[in-house]
């Protein structure tokens, strides 16, 4: 890759990022109830579900997935439905003193509920393929293009998602009140509901 094309796509990476989707509102509503450290594994969630799809366009396997009918189906619905346990789950936290007991959801739950949030819709490996081929070519590929792919991607992830778990850490100090900690509990639940509802609408 030239130092043309990683710029560029460092700059569409922010871009696409920073578009507020349900990976940014679930990062934020987590770091919300119980701050940065705890929103870090819905972080790197979302992260490692993105770069196994870029993995899979990078080395060709994007048409391959296309055509296996459990891939585009029954990824969203099992998706769907995990997503829409863990909603229950959070919608019914309870606010615990001044501050939300964070071990009632576990931090391989919030790891899942970020790979879930994007992993279930297998539409975004297509995506990929035909994002990463603006900046370079995918016949051949080499491994140091693939490497520099993949740092970049998941660098620019981070970086985003991280600022806006620590901007949303700054704000978690005006929110202790009972009420506002069951709020964010069950605006955490909506938001999960939400996308759960996206990957079922993908199956109509």
């Amino acid at each position: 890759m030239s130092l043309w094309s990683v710029l560029s796509l460092a700059f569409a990476m922010f871009l696409l990022a920073a578009s507020p989707g349900p990976g940014v509102l679930l990062t934020v509503s987590q770091s919300l109830r119980a701050g940065f450290r705890s929103a870090l594994p819905v972080i790197l969630g979302i992260i490692s579900a993105d770069l196994l799809f870029v993995s899979l366009a990078l080395f060709g396997l994007a048409t391959l997935a296309q055509q296996a009918d459990f891939l585009f189906r029954g990824l969203p619905l099992f998706g769907a439905l995990y997503l829409l346990w863990l909603g229950w789950r959070y919608w019914c936290l309870l606010p615990n003193g001044a501050t939300v007991s964070d071990q009632q959801i576990a931090a391989g739950q919030r790891f899942l509920s970020g790979f879930m949030t994007i992993f279930a819709d297998p539409k975004v490996l297509l995506f990929y393929f035909g994002f990463l081929q603006n900046f370079l070519s995918l016949e051949p590929l080499y491994w140091l293009d693939a490497f520099w792919v993949i740092l970049i991607i998941g660098g620019v992830l981070f970086a985003v998602m991280g600022f806006y778990a620590l901007l949303a850490e700054q704000a978690r100090a005006w929110l202790q009140a009972p009420q506002q900690q069951r709020w964010l509990n069950r605006s955490a639940a909506a938001i999960l509901w939400f996308t759960a509802a996206i990957l079922i609408s993908t199956l109509i």
